[in-house]
Formats: structure tokens, C-alpha cells, sequence
């Protein structure tokens, strides 16, 4: 039986992929006015930089998601000063996707029904936790959750075992009283159904970029999974009966 449903946050509860690609436009927009940095140097030097600290950090460690870091060592390697820029850059960047955050179209619903049916609810990303929670706020949705978990508190990233073991164990449930969405087969399926979760892949009617310039690509998406990490699709949150039957076998 499932007590608690896990979410995933970008483009789970909110289209991330579109809300990137504006705040982008507006850190090129940036670095090319106040820096005279073409847009062409900026992502090339950006693309370096994020290979390099994957190199350097593996792909196991949230402070790969750290922008702050990023954007220094990108300035550094243009010859341009730190300060004030690179926590400039931060914000043009990170103010720009929070206001484009908009919740995806039925998930209030779902996530009400829930909480009415009595299911404890969580949210589990891969990402540092500050900037998670300022999401969640702006999409008016904090009070549903019992509890955030992030990659930068569990001390590994989706899909290692141990991140959905730690949510399960926050709380106090086994893996096999939990369920996970997520968009991601990869991350979210293959590392909740690994761990002993009931697995769900949220993939919208709406195609999303998934290879952004700019953003980490850990997952590129049109992969596939064997047989032995089951998992059901969720792809329209509007469909309550459809999905509440799928998530609760209700």
C-alpha cells in the first residue's frame, strides 16, 4: 500500500526546460551589455567549464548544480574581474527562471486529492536546497509537502539507491510504501524503482527540451529501461480519476 508520493520538481511540477531558456537569453543579454562578452565566448567558455567540474566532481556531488562557482570560474577564464559579476550573472539568471515558475496545469488538483485521501507527500530533486525552496514558494505549493529533500542534504544525486532510501527513511516508511514521479527514466525511474519505490514517469503531451544550452545535460532522455525497473506514466495531472488509480491502485 502507498503512504507517500515523492515528486520531483523541474519539469515535474513546473515546465523548468521553458523558464531556462528565458532566463538564458537574459544572462547572454547580460554578459554581452555589462561585460561585452559575445554570447558565442560565454557558452562556448560555459560548456568548457561545466565538462571540467563534471570531470573534476563526478556526477554524484549537487555542488555540480552551484552556479555561483560556475559563473566564476567562466569569468575567470574570460579574463573578466569576479566581482561584482559572477553573483550578478547568478541573479540574472536564477531571478529570470523564478519568474517564469508557473505550476503545471492540474497539479494543485492531484496533489489536494492526496493529501485528502490522507497520502503523505514529499518533494525529492536533484539540486541545492535553497534555490528548490525558493521554487516551491513561488509556486504556492509549500503546504502540501511534509518535507523537501535535496541532492546537497542526501549527499549523493538521483539515481544513486541511497537518495531514495533517505527519502523513504525520513519518513519513517519502507521503499515499497513509497511511489516517485519524476520526468526523467533515468534519474527518477531507474533510481526509484532500484531502490525498491513504485516508480512513475510524468511525460507531458507537450514535448520538452531536455539538451539545453547552458544547463547540465546528465540525462538527455530517449532512452530506455529493462524490463526489470517497472514503472506507469502519469501525462496529463488534470486526469484525476486516471491518476489516482494509477499512483494508488484505487
Amino acid at each position: 500500500m502507498i503512504k507517500a508520493v515523492f515528486f520531483d520538481l523541474d519539469n515535474t511540477l513546473y515546465d523548468f526546460s521553458t523558464a531556462h531558456q528565458l532566463a538564458w537569453k537574459k544572462l547572454e543579454q547580460y554578459c554581452e551589455q555589462e561585460l561585452s562578452v559575445s554570447s558565442e565566448d560565454m557558452n562556448r567558455e560555459m560548456k568548457k567549464e561545466m565538462d571540467r567540474c563534471v570531470a573534476y566532481l563526478g556526477i554524484d556531488n549537487s555542488a555540480i548544480h552551484n552556479r555561483h562557482i560556475r559563473y566564476q570560474k567562466v569569468l575567470q577564464q574570460l579574463g573578466k574581474p569576479i566581482f561584482p559579476y559572477a553573483d550578478r550573472m547568478y541573479h540574472a539568471y536564477w531571478d529570470t527562471v523564478l519568474d517564469h515558475v508557473h505550476l503545471e496545469c492540474g497539479a494543485d488538483k492531484l496533489l489536494g486529492k492526496l493529501r485528502e485521501r490522507g497520502i503523505r507527500m514529499a518533494v525529492g530533486t536533484n539540486m541545492t536546497a535553497m534555490m528548490q525552496y525558493k521554487k516551491i514558494e513561488r509556486l504556492g505549493i509549500g503546504s502540501f509537502f511534509d518535507d523537501v529533500i535535496s541532492s546537497e542534504e542526501a549527499g549523493c544525486e538521483k539515481p544513486n539507491p541511497h537518495f531514495f532510501l533517505y527519502c523513504a527513511d525520513r519518513l519513517g516508511l519502507a521503499p515499497g510504501e513509497c511511489a516517485f514521479i519524476g520526468d526523467s527514466l533515468k534519474t527518477d525511474v531507474q533510481g526509484a524503482a532500484g531502490a525498491g519505490m513504485h516508480a512513475f514517469l510524468y511525460r507531458p503531451n507537450s514535448a520538452r527540451e531536455r539538451v539545453m544550452t547552458g544547463s547540465l545535460t546528465l540525462d538527455p532522455g530517449g532512452e530506455s529501461l529493462p524490463a526489470s525497473f517497472p514503472y506507469e506514466t502519469l501525462t496529463d495531472y488534470n486526469d484525476l480519476s486516471e491518476n489516482l488509480s494509477i499512483l494508488l491502485g484505487a
